[in-house]
This record gives structure tokens, sequence and C-alpha cells, in this order.
């Protein structure tokens, strides 16, 4: 990572991924039932980062004066995360690196992911990237850290040797999310009128600037080449009650400085 990396997201340090580790897919697979999302893909991402399609990095808290109380929270939130793991991922995408072999506690992850048919799609340029498989420990979550994370990923996509012009990603539509929280804190659509706001993931993407695309009603044939329906939603099945979702799906993009 390069300086401007650091500069923006100081506090936190991207760690990538070993796809040929079993203590980092063990990890990995630990967060992912703590998101709640994708826990049976971690053998196909071993694939997918070890022939350098995805680009997955641990987050990891780096120069914070309050690291320490940070970590206290997160081993705290997640006895199977006690544990620190080994920088041992021999390559980032397609280019090689050393490991440090030092060791980390990550806190989250994040990934770069290339999807050159929805880049034609949505008309973005070649070069685009998309953010997936983003996770920040809910202990410790609403303090900046996932802010701070984006930040390192943009400044990383934005320069060699990926130079991405823009930046896309996918996540739950804020009024299905609203919804669906409510019901389970409140058992009503709508929150109580004294209630605290719900907070969405469409709404914090939209106050870092990415705003949102319009999906193309040709989607189709894309959808098919990912093994899906359609892009509009997301199949979801709920692991406590068996109880099958299409969850509306929401498309945006942000421009990358130059």
């Amino acid at each position: 990572m390069g300086s401007q990396a650091a500069t923006a997201g100081a506090g936190i340090a991207l760690i990538p991924w070993d796809p040929a580790s079993d203590a980092h897919a063990e990890r990995m697979t630990t967060q992912r039932h703590a998101c709640g999302w994708d826990v049976d893909q971690v053998p196909y991402w071993q694939k997918k980062v070890a022939a350098g399609d995805k680009l997955l990095f641990w987050i990891v808290l780096s120069g914070r004066g309050d690291e320490e109380e940070l970590l206290a929270k997160h081993r705290a939130g997640s006895a199977a995360e006690i544990a620190p793991l080994r920088d041992t991922a021999a390559r980032v995408g397609r280019t090689d690196r050393t490991p440090t072999a030092e060791e980390f506690l990550p806190i989250g992850h994040i990934a770069l992911d290339e999807y050159p048919a929805r880049n034609v799609l949505f008309g973005l340029p070649a070069a685009t990237l998309w953010i997936k498989s983003f996770y920040i420990s809910k202990a410790i979550q609403s303090g900046g850290l996932g802010r701070k994370a984006m930040e390192q990923a943009e400044a990383m996509a934005a320069a060699a040797p990926f130079h991405s012009a823009a930046l896309a990603l996918d996540t739950t539509h804020q009024a299905w999310q609203r919804r669906m929280t409510s019901q389970s804190l409140y058992g009503t659509d709508e929150p109580p009128a004294d209630a605290p706001s719900i907070r969405t993931n469409q709404a914090w993407y939209t106050r870092q600037d990415y705003a949102e695309m319009t999906l193309p009603g040709t989607e189709g044939e894309c959808a098919r080449a990912e093994g899906r329906e359609s892009l509009g939603y997301y199949a979801w099945t709920n692991p406590e009650t068996g109880e099958f979702f299409k969850i509306p799906t929401v498309y945006m993009y942000k421009m990358m400085r130059k």
C-alpha cells in the first residue's frame, strides 16, 4: 500500500488474507457467521483469491491510541477470535509479496472483486472494482472504523497496479432493511416515533459519497452468468427459521479522484 492509502485510512491497516492458510479460512468462516452472510462461500473465495480474481484483506487496527480498548471489546464480543493470526499471504491479487509472518488480530475484512460483465451492464469504466465481503466486528461498529477501511480500499484501488477510475458495490435496499429491523425490534413495519433511528447500509454508503445506479432491464444475462435468477435481489434463507427471502438489492458507485 502506498502513502495515499496510509494517509486516507489512518489507524487502519489492510493485511492480505491467505487462501492457503487453514487458520485464515477458519477465522474468515467465524467472521462470516457473525456477519450473517456467505458463510458457505469461504472455500469458493479461497479459489478466487488464489487465482487473483478476488482481493481479500483483513482489517487491522494500527497506530491508534485506543487500540487496546477496542481490541478488548472485540475479544469480549467473540470468544472464537481471541487468538492472533500471522501474515502469511504470498500474493496480493496477481502480484507476489513477501509476508512478514508478524502476528495480528483482525477486526473485520473487506474485498475488491472483478466484475467485468457488471461494468459493461452499468456503463462503468472497464477498470472498475467492486467492494464486496465487507465486515467490521459488531462489538466495535459505529466508531468510524468502517469509513477508515473504505478509505484504505478506495486509495488502494485508485493506485497502481489497478488504477480504478471508479468503485462500485451492491447492498440491501434501505426500505427493506429498515422494515425488517423494525419488525425484529418492535414487531411493526415502522419503529415507534420516539425510537432511535434505524441505520441502514445504503444510507451509510450514501454518506461515503456513493451514488445509486439504476439496474438495467437487460440484467438477465449478467445475472445468469453469476448463477442468479436476477441481480435485483439477494436470495437468502434465514438459518434460524428456514424462511426464504428475496431481498431487494441496490447498486451504487463512486468515481475515484485522480
